[in-house]
């Protein structure tokens, strides 16, 4: 064992930098190979990374312009099909105008657009053609809330003599919010057929005119139980305590139980309706029933409508 110890301790002796000429050799080797490192990420970096940035951005610049153009062309696309297509294209493009005209961030209205619609609109073509084109035109209209459709609607409401395309007109001067049609449309709500008279009082509601109380009044005691709903959900809106009652029931999934064509979904949307409308009232009685519903409801979006309604 000492020998052997001894042995390495000549060994060192005998050649007192072998270790230092590895080390300053291995630093050598370090530095180039880093060097080497270096130029390799920067040839990366310079032909790889910085062109795969680039062509990044310019995909995004490009998708952006593309939905920023995309629209536009696509309603002009579709008004050029309800122009000259044959009767089944020409209804599907109206839907198609209507259902695009209704997205949360609608396009830009431009003055060409509204020409443009307004003249298919008011065709002898388009009156003697399929009616749902008319009807989904108006509803297409009042999905802009350019008040630039109003007045041609409101010539419309006094000549329609379709149900449907009736309805549809009063639907779009409500999402138009067209105080100047309120005077005609309350003749509506005493109107034969309940559907028409469901789209007056929804519209009264959506212009919300207070000099339209007195016929929401009126259509609590209509035979159809949705026009009751929507005239004391109106009421509601504009702050009349009217058709409370009314909304008690909508808060009751047992009342809502009974009609068999409200699915459970339609009952959770309807008792969100009427828990909004509560709160525009703030009475002690519906407050309570609203508390209730923040605690026990099954559905979790009722639960949390209720609380924020409380607060």
């Amino acid at each position: 064992m000492g020998n052997s110890i001894s042995t390495i301790h000549q060994e060192i002796e005998k050649n007192p930098v072998v270790g230092d000429e590895a080390r300053d050799s291995s630093e050598e080797d370090d530095k180039v190979e880093l060097k080497q490192e270096s130029v390799v990420g920067v040839i990366i970096h310079s032909f790889f990374v910085i062109p795969f940035i680039i062509a990044c951005f310019c995909v995004v610049v490009a998708a952006i312009f593309f939905l920023l153009t995309w629209e536009n062309e696509d309603v002009y696309d579709h008004i050029n099909k309800i122009k000259t297509g044959n009767q089944t294209v020409r209804w599907q493009s109206a839907f198609e105008l209507s259902k695009l005209l209704s997205k949360p961030n609608p396009i830009v209205v431009e003055d060409r657009f509204v020409a443009e619609m307004i003249g298919i609109f008011n065709s002898p073509i388009t009156k003697a053609d399929d009616k749902r084109v008319r009807s989904y035109l108006a509803i297409a209209m009042g999905h802009t809330g350019n008040p630039e459709f109003a007045p041609p609607l409101r010539k419309a409401l006094a000549k329609e003599d379709n149900l449907d395309n009736l309805i549809s007109v009063i639907s779009a001067l409500g999402l138009l919010r067209d105080s100047a049609a309120v005077g005609r449309i309350h003749q509506y709500v005493d109107h034969p057929q309940p559907e028409v008279r469901l789209s007056a009082v929804i519209t009264l509601g959506n212009i919300g005119q207070l000099d339209s109380i007195q016929y929401l009044q009126g259509a609590l005691n209509d035979a159809e139980e949705n026009v009751r709903w929507d005239a004391a959900i109106a009421l509601a809106k504009m702050g009349d305590s009217s058709g409370q009652q009314v909304i008690l029931r909508l808060l009751n999934r047992e009342y809502l139980e009974k009609f068999p064509e409200v699915d459970p979904y339609e009952q959770n949307q309807i008792i969100l309706v009427a828990i909004k409308a509560a709160s525009c009232i703030r009475n002690s009685g519906l407050s309570e029933v609203i508390k209730k519903l923040s605690k026990n409801d099954p559905n979790m979006k009722v639960r949390n409508a209720a609380m924020e309604a409380l607060k």
